[in-house]
């Protein structure tokens, strides 16, 4: 497989269209299942770390559609961060906790107020008024507990522990062309001044990888930006917004493969057809040591 001109080098930005969960960092670290958080920090996680160390040339946006509330991890700007998923979650929801999110207009879950217990007390007898009652309290329970987080995470002294400190930088009110172009300033590695930015759309019907992302349309191009549904996949709208900014359709072969293992897979199709820094191929260790 031929490779690409040595001059070319260009910036990874991967995009993941995020449509299930919240996005506000009310989550337990002890279940990233709640809020599709698992699929989320997956992403981070195979963007950003080769085996040994983190990719500084790459960056990836997690955009929730849902709340048009945009994540972005720098690798060049990455601190703190190891690639277990826990340590990743728990840097992911100090950043989200620190930038309350406009409103939070139907993220947290509210109260039943009492006449819509008194309601249920009158038409389901007492073991649903029971149940109502519990419910009240665990979720007064829950809130409380998320505005303590809130707090604790907005505390002066927590600035260098999560945020933009540690490469993580929130945006809201965000589109999928404003991530996918270019977010807001700062947050996307600092490209180039010349050369092509070449959009890649993966899909289920596109054209095959091999056919089309090529050492000779690599060269010349400064940035390589990538987005990928996640399970529930892209919406017309989306495709229709994707397709005005000139993505290129390609698919991983015929079988439909989860978002994270996309991700792993386009690094190693770059890989063999890009240059590569020093710091990803000088560390080669055929046998164990002893710690």
């Amino acid at each position: 497989m031929a490779e690409a001109s040595a001059s070319t080098n260009p910036d990874r930005h991967f995009v993941v269209l995020c449509h299930r969960g919240r996005f506000d960092g009310n989550f337990p670290l002890d279940d990233l299942t709640q809020g599709s958080m698992d699929m989320k920090v997956r992403c981070i996680q195979t963007s950003l770390f080769f085996s040994y160390g983190v990719r500084k040339d790459t960056s990836v946006s997690l955009l929730h559609i849902p709340s048009g509330r945009a994540l972005t991890v720098r690798g060049d700007r990455a601190r703190l961060l190891a690639p277990n998923e826990r340590r990743i979650a728990e840097i992911t929801r100090r950043s989200l906790c620190r930038v309350p999110m406009p409103g939070m207009a139907g993220m947290p879950v509210q109260d039943l107020d009492e006449t819509q217990l008194q309601a249920a007390e009158s038409v389901s007898g007492l073991a649903e008024s029971f149940a109502s009652a519990q419910r009240r309290k665990q979720t007064r329970h829950d809130k409380t507990k998320f505005e303590e987080l809130q707090r604790q995470c907005q505390a002066p002294q927590m600035a260098k522990s999560c945020g933009e400190s540690c490469g993580f930088f929130i945006s809201d009110a965000a589109s999928v062309a404003d991530v996918v172009v270019q977010p807001p300033a700062g947050q996307l590695l600092p490209s180039k001044s010349v050369g092509q930015v070449l959009r890649v759309l993966l899909v289920e019907d596109g054209a095959e990888w091999n056919e089309v992302i090529t050492a000779s349309r690599l060269e010349g191009v400064r940035q390589i930006v990538v987005i990928l549904g996640d399970n529930v996949g892209l919406r017309q709208e989306e495709d229709s917004a994707l397709a005005a900014l000139d993505c290129v359709r390609v698919r991983l072969g015929r079988v439909p493969l989860l978002t994270s293992h996309c991700i792993v897979i386009v690094h190693h199709m770059l890989d063999l057809l890009l240059p590569l820094p020093a710091y990803l191929t000088k560390d080669v260790r055929v046998h164990a040591t002893d710690d």
